[in-house]
């Protein structure tokens, strides 16, 4: 176990009423419990006839489901065929118990790749929200970006700034060291691609005019370390 040093999530974010959020812990724990990866399939293909697995510590018995008195340290045991309902991926003839909310449905890969492809919601026919494209690029722009890579910034680079911020129109990037190749991207809270450019100088300007008002995400890699700053595009 670990504590959890921060907490990930979009404000006023909801899929189909619940919330994804990303955890951040104090110590990693990967290299013992093992890791469980992110995947989406907007297709829905890789729900027929694939073997999809859980896992889960229920602590509480449903009495019309199971009376068995669970402690918090047995793993229960499930069955159901795999069904979608627009973004939930749902088991037939299967019911969760207390305690197995956020438990993930995972996929397994030739024994070595454990993929997470949503994370149960409504024990009823055991409803899972579903990993989207956007929700899948969203949490791992914030994995990649906003947790590992921000941990190797140099002093030099954590001076960097960004300005104006709230922006109208053109965004500048100000402290760049000189000799240095910058690459820019900016995205938007749902992880698309809404600009790149590979060879930014620090004349440069990014033009966001064109942008609707909202958040963005502009990500900075530098020879040293990638960060990313959170922009506020605002015409008033």
């Amino acid at each position: 176990c670990s504590y959890v040093n921060k907490v990930y999530l979009i404000k006023k974010w909801t899929i189909s009423s619940e919330d994804f959020a990303v955890l951040e812990l104090e110590e990693s724990i990967g290299e013992s419990t093992g890791w469980l990866g992110i995947g989406f399939d907007n297709s829905g293909e890789i729900f027929t006839d694939n073997i999809f697995y859980k896992f889960s510590y229920p602590n509480t018995p449903i009495s019309l489901i199971d009376t068995f008195p669970y402690n918090g340290d047995t793993l229960y045991y499930n069955y159901g065929n795999v069904e979608l309902i627009q973004n939930w991926i749902g088991i037939t003839q299967s019911n969760g118990v207390h305690g197995e909310s956020g438990s993930s449905i995972i996929h397994i890969q030739n024994n070595q790749a454990y993929t997470t492809y949503g994370v149960l919601t409504f024990g009823i026919n055991l409803r899972h929200n579903r990993l989207t494209n956007e929700i899948f690029y969203l949490i791992k722009h914030i994995i990649q970006d906003d947790i590992v890579l921000n941990n190797s910034e140099s002093y030099q680079d954590s001076e960097i700034m960004v300005f104006p911020n709230p922006v109208n129109s053109y965004i500048k990037i100000a402290n760049l060291s000189e000799n240095q190749n910058v690459e820019i991207t900016l995205f938007d809270t749902l992880g698309r691609l809404i600009y790149s450019n590979s060879n930014y100088q620090s004349t440069d300007e990014i033009n966001i005019s064109n942008l609707s008002n909202g958040n963005y995400y502009l990500r900075i890699k530098t020879n040293t370390a990638t960060i990313t700053r959170k922009i506020i595009k605002n015409e008033s």
